[in-house]
């Protein structure tokens, strides 16, 4: 029978806070952190898996500490990051999952070196072993792909609307068809004869001038 670990005072005053938190609206956690709640709350006895979990989830959310509204006293307590940390135990439950885990893998170890002088007890611990291994990276899957039960509100400055400018309609282009024209047969030139050559231009005689004398009278000679 599978060893179980029981929460302690502390995790179940932090896991109590938490829920309390919720119910007045707080933000923070998701359905495995409100499951894991009611677990430490209600006293259950938690598997090894779910304390190799519970180690898991504390180690990668630690850093949520240093964000401003995690302890008493700051601006925006409680921050959704705080909700979540004591939904799963707090700080209480943070020490005693290190703990535990601690002791988890060293008993797994020590189980592993015990076998060698046994084969088939290796044969059966390295399945098991196998099957704890794939558990707890189901396990850690899990708590990574777990949507949180509100989303984060970012406040983000409104956008300011540009209006939409309607460009004109390009002017249709010319649509070149596919079918080429036949090409159009162009003329032979026509050769223009050369023109005659024009002969240099005579200078006319100047008519001669008009006597002024009188014409001599005709003398008609009697004939005998």
């Amino acid at each position: 029978m599978a060893e179980g670990y029981s929460p302690t005072s502390g995790m179940k005053s932090a896991a109590r806070r938490a829920l309390q938190w919720k119910k007045e609206g707080k933000r923070g956690g998701t359905r495995i952190g409100l499951t894991r709640a009611n677990q430490i709350v209600n006293g259950e006895s938690l598997s090894e898996s779910t304390v190799m979990r519970m180690y898991s989830f504390f180690s990668r959310h630690e850093v949520d500490k240093r964000a401003t509204g995690f302890n008493s006293g700051e601006e925006g307590f409680p921050s959704p990051g705080r909700v979540a940390w004591d939904l799963w135990g707090g700080d209480a439950g943070f020490s005693w999952s290190r703990q535990k885990a601690t002791s988890i893998k060293n008993k797994r170890t020590n189980k592993m070196a015990t076998s060698v002088w046994d084969g088939a007890f290796l044969g059966a611990l390295g399945r098991e072993q196998a099957a704890a291994s794939n558990e707890e990276v189901l396990v850690d899957l899990e708590e990574e792909n777990d949507e949180p039960l509100e989303p984060e509100v970012v406040d983000t400055p409104a956008t300011v609307e540009t209006p939409v400018v309607e460009e004109a309609p390009a002017p249709a282009e010319n649509v070149v068809t596919t079918e080429t024209a036949a090409p159009v047969e162009t003329p032979a030139p026509v050769e223009t004869p050369a023109p005659a050559e024009v002969p240099a231009e005579v200078p006319a005689e100047a008519p001669a001038e008009a006597s002024t004398d009188a014409p001599a009278e005709a003398t008609t000679e009697p004939t005998a």
